[in-house]
């Protein structure tokens, strides 16, 4: 996934037609797919544009299970969290507005906004997380993602008033991704250099006492350049991983320099034995960052791994939920050769939502291998972040724990997305 000219996240998302509607779509309050764009940018969500059409007085993202027998609701989605969107979107329920100081940020919107491709378009914004329900009925929390049921409610009049008509547009979201070239990052503006100031000559002084030389301090890790070349989320996250696995932090350029920012990482490890364990993204938005790792990468680890007396090496790929697979795992090995072939041989493919099965591969990383050398370290590399509700039992807790159980660090090199 590459950031465009307008700084969304370059995914295709097609919504198809789930089910036949129970009204026929000559009503005005149908919604077809010519009516639909919804597009994923880098704020942790989707955005959905609904055609505003004569009819339409206010659109609303509801729950697409039905009861039958009509005993049982469906209920409205909500954000989690106030956004510029949607978060000042008024509705009624029971007859009467919802008091803002609640907190229920309905995902609704009744105030059409122009649109280049509608020329006018009722603006959704869809979080990745929604809550649904009520602490005294069903409820709960759902991940927006490939494969989501999400019905489009369509009302006749604003607010979602249900004394007016309404109709159910239900749909499946479907997302691919399609590259888009990266953004170089913006250059920093060259600073000009004070003018030399002439001084006349200072007298000599005593001659000064030889004292040998003090170590260098290290060097402290680059700044990134232009942060906006990285998701916020991914930002986010990577950067709690490392604070709760006492790890470090280090912003990647871009391929020309990932193995570079690996290589100080390791320079700064302390111990006589190493157990390293790298866990790498493998979905397409890797595409062109991976040659750049397999090409680098082995005779890096080659050379740098020499200075140890024992050390193990440790590759875990991941991809996402319904790849051919979610994580991947190299058994601990000494042969650099063998981990050469190994990293040689990886390709990327999939990946659909922006999330990844990053606490997955931690995990695996961390439950796979007999750590046992003075330097345990795992290094996670990836441009997207992890999926802020996991679909299985792991989730970050699990992972801290662990860590934290075991002594091994996890640091992090996050790329550019």
């Amino acid at each position: 996934m590459r950031t465009n000219a307008l700084g969304c996240i370059s995914i295709v998302l097609l919504l198809s037609l789930a089910e036949a509607s129970a009204q026929p779509l000559t009503s005005a309050l149908a919604v077809t797919s010519s009516d639909l764009r919804i597009e994923q940018r880098d704020d942790a969500g989707y955005h959905l544009f609904v055609r505003a059409k004569p009819g339409i007085g206010s659109v609303l993202l509801v729950e697409t299970t039905k009861d039958p027998s009509g005993a049982a609701d469906n209920y409205a989605y909500r954000a989690e969290a106030w956004n510029p969107i949607n978060g000042d979107e008024r509705r009624m329920l029971d007859g009467a507005f919802i008091d803002p100081a609640r907190g229920l940020w309905s995902l609704i919107d009744s105030t059409p906004e122009p649109d280049a491709s509608f020329g006018s378009a009722y603006h959704i914004f869809i979080p990745w997380v929604v809550a649904y329900g009520y602490p005294w009925s069903r409820n709960g929390r759902e991940f927006i993602a490939d494969g989501t049921f999400v019905n489009i409610r369509a009302f006749a009049k604003p607010y979602a008033d249900y004394s007016g008509g309404f109709l159910d547009n239900p749909y499946r979201i479907s997302v691919t991704q399609k590259p888009f070239p990266r953004p170089e990052p913006r250059a920093l503006p060259a600073i000009e250099p004070p003018a030399a100031v002439v001084e006349p000559p200072k007298p000599e002084p005593p001659a000064a006492v030889v004292e040998p030389p003090k170590p260098e301090p290290p060097k402290p890790e680059p700044k990134p350049v232009d942060t906006s070349i990285y998701m916020p989320e991914t930002l986010r996250s990577f950067e709690s991983i490392a604070a709760s696995g006492k790890g470090t932090v280090s912003y990647s350029l871009g391929e020309a320099d990932i193995v570079p920012t690996l290589e100080r990482i390791l320079d700064s490890v302390e111990g006589e034995s190493l157990d390293l364990v790298i866990c790498l993204d493998t979905t397409e938005s890797m595409a062109d960052d991976i040659d750049a790792v397999k090409t680098s990468l082995p005779a890096m680890v080659a050379e740098k791994t020499k200075r140890f007396s024992a050390f193990r090496l440790g590759l875990v790929l991941y991809k996402d939920y319904f790849e051919d697979y979610v994580v991947k795992r190299l058994e601990f090995t000494q042969d650099v050769g063998a981990f050469t072939d190994a990293v040689t041989r990886i390709r990327v493919a999939g990946g659909r939502d922006i999330p990844e099965a990053v606490y997955e591969a931690l995990y695996e990383a961390l439950i796979g291998y007999p750590w046992s050398a003075d330097a345990m370290l795992i290094v996670l590399i990836g441009d997207a972040p992890a999926h802020p509700l996991p679909r299985g039992r792991v989730g970050k807790a699990m992972v801290d724990a662990k860590s934290a159980e075991l002594g091994v660090a996890i640091s992090v090199i996050v790329l550019p997305h």
